[in-house]
């Protein structure tokens, strides 16, 4: 119960409301800081992830994209720096891992991993 609590209050403090544009069975939900920058914009279709999604830094630029079908990860997903360099670039189908790449903040490659069925491939 402690940790719920905890996870609320942070959620508080962090995060100040949200708007929703809804069309049909899809919808693009809209969250915000406590002090009004975006946090989120998230892509729905009948109240699942499916589309872009992407997370904002409070000074506006991008902290990660990521792409869903049916509430799974689908395709690219980009996680920054505050900088705008990639942190790490990930590649999914239907949810399951296939790539991998870590950059550091100056955009030098780190490591690249490849992924079958979700198991890591050892490099020779």
């Amino acid at each position: 119960m402690k940790k719920l609590f905890v996870f609320l209050l942070m959620n508080i403090m962090i995060f100040a409301g949200c708007s929703l544009i809804k069309k049909n069975n899809t919808s693009v939900v809209t969250s915000y800081y406590r002090t009004k920058e975006i946090l989120a914009v998230v892509n729905r279709k009948e109240d699942m992830r499916h589309g872009a999604s992407t997370k904002y830094y409070k000074n506006g630029s991008v902290m990660e994209e990521a792409f869903y079908k049916e509430n799974k990860k689908d395709g690219f997903n980009r996680m920054y720096f505050e900088n705008g360099n990639i942190k790490f670039e990930k590649v999914y189908k239907e949810g399951v891992l296939l790539s991998l790449k870590e950059y550091d903040e100056e955009g030098n490659l780190l490591r690249a991993e490849e992924y079958k069925n979700g198991e890591l491939i050892e490099n020779d």
